[in-house]
């Protein structure tokens, strides 16, 4: 099994020519290294500033050893390397907070370090998709009554990267949540929302299996199959 990326506990994980979701909890076969990025990276999220910056050169050292680098060369001179830390360092946080916190990590995640657009009216979706060409809406449902809001979270940015980057993304807020599914008749979250042109082209409600992506959104897009 290898691991294509990380994010908190899940993972995009490949075993042969299968790719899926995973809990990395429950994969005995991950391979070492996978779990400790997948625990540093999220540990960060309760550090001190000083702790983050310490595990951020920890990870670049493990991540240039698991391209094949040497052990020696992958953590020497950690002291003077530049680490590679999020945009903004993080507080630390109790676990009462972390609770009471406004969104979701893993969706605060597609705004602060994607760049993802954070639409919170109707106006600003408008505008949004005004834009030339293929866009995505990504409607999260509530996070802490719905587990599949988190892997929605990770498992939209790997398709956007698997397509090329053909479409592009926004997350919607909360107060105009109710009245987009409303008004598109797509009420489960989490819903990928397809537009071109203004218009609705498909969606895809709640998760699902890696090849059913495949193969439902270069038809609701018109892409040919080979491009993904």
């Amino acid at each position: 099994m290898r691991l294509l990326s990380i994010d908190g506990i899940a993972g995009l994980c490949r075993d042969g020519d299968r790719t899926e979701l995973v809990d990395l909890s429950l994969t005995p076969d991950a391979r070492p290294g996978d779990w400790l990025l997948v625990f540093l990276g999220a540990a960060r999220e309760i550090m001190t500033e000083a702790e983050a910056i310490a595990t951020a050169r920890a990870l670049d050292g493990l991540r240039a050893l698991m391209r094949g680098g040497d052990l020696g060369d992958a953590f020497a001179d950690l002291d003077n390397r530049t680490p590679t830390l999020p945009p903004t360092s993080r507080p630390r946080w109790t676990r009462a907070k972390r609770k009471a916190d406004a969104m979701h990590p893993l969706l605060n995640r597609l705004v602060t370090e994607l760049g993802w657009p954070h639409l919170t009216t109707h106006e600003q979706v408008d505008a949004f998709l005004s834009c030339p060409g293929a866009h995505c809406l990504l409607i999260p449902g509530d996070p802490a009554r719905n587990l599949e809001t988190a892997d929605a979270a990770v498992v939209l940015p790997e398709l956007r990267m698997v397509f090329q980057n053909v479409f592009d993304c926004a997350l919607i807020g909360d107060a105009i949540e109710a009245d987009l599914r409303e008004r598109h008749g797509v009420l489960k979250t989490p819903g990928f929302l397809f537009f071109r042109n203004g218009q609705l082209q498909g969606a895809i409600a709640k998760i699902r299996d890696w090849d059913d992506y495949m193969a439902r959104i270069p038809a609701i897009l018109g892409l040919s199959t080979t491009g993904a």
